[in-house]
């Protein structure tokens, strides 16, 4: 008795599974930190759509680390993971990963690199425009960085205090001329 795993999965075994699991849980990161090395470890076995299921499986962990890491204010450790997941070949989309490395640019005060990156994006995420506002404002560009507020609001960016900065910025800006 047990069930049957089809193929390739049945050659990984419980340690897949655990390792799933693992990648699962959002705490603590320890557990996915070692999914991530059962993963890799895996991923050195398998071939066609197995590997790239495990390549995507691995990226993602990187990805999910590098965000719990920012989230508990420990930026380098973000900016490891996040270069990591950089690293791994998959056929998954990039602007996302692409995305939070310019953010962890700016917010080390990388201006230039973030901005060419945000730039790269062309406002998919529409984040990325409300990001390249804020580099565009500390480099003294009011108005192009309100210019990037606006668009960055009419495509959708998520940021519960972006009126209020477009409205700040239209304030200053109108006392000024």
């Amino acid at each position: 008795g047990g069930c049957a795993v089809k193929p390739p999965w049945d050659k990984f075994g419980l340690a897949f599974f655990g390792s799933y699991a693992a990648y699962r849980d959002p705490q603590p990161p320890s557990k996915r930190e070692g999914a991530v090395k059962t993963f890799n470890a895996l991923a050195t076995k398998a071939t066609g759509v197995s590997a790239e299921w495990l390549r995507t499986l691995i990226r993602s962990s990187y990805e999910l680390l590098g965000y719990e890491a920012y989230q508990r204010s420990d930026e380098r450790r973000a900016e490891q993971y996040l270069k990591a997941a950089q690293r791994i070949v998959t056929k998954a989309d990039r602007r996302e990963l692409d995305h939070n490395l310019a953010v962890l640019d700016l917010f080390f005060g990388r201006l230039g690199e973030a901005a060419r990156a945000f730039e790269a994006l062309g406002g998919k995420p529409p984040e990325s425009f409300l990001n390249l506002g804020i580099v565009n404002d500390r480099q003294g560009d009011a108005k192009k960085a309100l210019e990037l507020f606006r668009r960055a609001l009419e495509r959708g960016a998520r940021n519960p205090r972006l009126r209020e900065w477009i409205d700040v910025k239209e304030r200053i800006l109108e006392a000024k001329s």
